[in-house]
C-alpha cells in the first residue's frame, strides 16, 4: 500500500511539473525585493528582442520583424476627403527600439515604457479615392512609408487569474502612443499609371504635408499595434506563472 501511494504521488508531482513551462534561457527573472526591479525588468525585454525578431515558436509567438497589420482603413473626414484602405502592410524595424525608460509598480501591476525606432519601413496594398485638400487623387497600387525619429509609450495594465492552480498575469488593458519626427511616402500606380505627372504631384504633396496624413493613420494604426502586442503579452504570460517570472 505504501509503494502504490509513493507511485501516486510521483505521479501528480511529474504530471504538475509537465503542465509548468520551464523558464528558458533567454528569459531573465529578476526578484520583487530588487531596489533596481525597473532596470531588471529593461534587461529581461532586452534580452527578448533579439527572440521577438525570429519569433518564439514554442510560445506560438511569430516575428514582429516584420511586423504584419491586416488592414488600415481611412474614411472621409474634414482633414482628408478620402476613402482608403491599406492591406497586407509589413513594418520593418519593430524589433530595432531602444529604451527610454521603464516604470513598473508590481502593487498595481501597472507598467509603462518610453521607447523610440530610429526608423521604421512599411510597405502594402493601397486602394484610395478622393480628395487630399483640393487635389484629385484615386488608384490601386503598392505603397511604401519611411518613418524616422519615432517616439513610442506603451501603457499596460494587467490582472492576475489562477491557471493550473499558479497565478498568471493576463492584460487588461494595453496602449500604444507614438509621436512621428519624419515621414516618406510612396503610392505606385496612382490613376491606374495613366496620369504619371499627376501622380507624381500627389506624392510630393503628400510629402509635404506628411503630418496631415500621419495624423489621420495614427489613431487607427495605434489600436492595431495595441491589439498585436497584447495577444503576444497573453501569450507570454499564460506559459510562465508569475512565480516563475518574479522570484520574491
Amino acid at each position: 500500500m505504501n509503494i502504490l501511494f509513493r507511485i501516486f504521488a510521483l505521479g501528480i508531482f511529474f504530471y504538475e511539473k509537465s503542465l509548468q513551462q520551464e523558464i528558458p534561457s533567454y528569459i531573465n527573472v529578476c526578484s520583487l525585493s530588487d531596489t533596481k526591479l525597473s532596470q531588471c525588468i529593461r534587461k529581461s525585454i532586452l534580452s527578448l528582442r533579439p527572440y521577438l525578431n525570429e519569433g518564439i515558436d514554442e510560445l506560438d509567438i511569430p516575428s514582429l520583424n516584420p511586423l504584419t497589420v491586416p488592414e488600415i482603413k481611412l474614411l472621409q473626414n474634414s482633414g482628408i476627403q478620402v476613402n482608403a484602405a491599406f492591406k497586407h502592410i509589413q513594418i520593418y524595424g519593430a524589433t530595432e527600439f531602444r529604451l527610454r525608460s521603464v516604470r513598473c509598480d508590481t502593487s498595481t501591476d501597472k507598467f509603462r515604457m518610453k521607447i523610440w525606432f530610429p526608423e521604421l519601413r512599411m510597405m502594402g496594398d493601397y486602394d484610395i479615392q478622393g480628395t487630399i485638400l483640393g487635389l484629385p487623387i484615386k488608384g490601386q497600387g503598392r505603397a511604401y512609408g519611411n518613418f524616422s525619429d519615432i517616439d513610442g509609450v506603451l501603457s499596460m495594465k494587467l490582472d492576475r487569474i489562477e491557471k493550473n492552480d499558479k497565478l498568471h498575469y493576463k492584460v487588461n488593458f494595453l496602449q500604444t502612443e507614438f509621436n512621428i519626427g519624419g515621414a516618406k511616402a510612396q503610392l505606385d500606380n496612382l490613376f491606374n499609371g495613366r496620369e504619371k505627372e499627376l501622380g507624381a504631384s500627389i506624392n510630393n504633396f503628400i510629402n509635404e504635408n506628411w503630418r496631415i496624413v500621419a495624423a489621420e493613420i495614427r489613431p487607427n494604426l495605434e489600436n492595431i499595434i495595441s491589439d498585436i502586442l497584447k495577444e503576444v503579452a497573453d501569450k507570454f504570460f499564460s506559459a510562465f506563472p508569475i512565480s516563475s517570472l518574479f522570484k520574491p
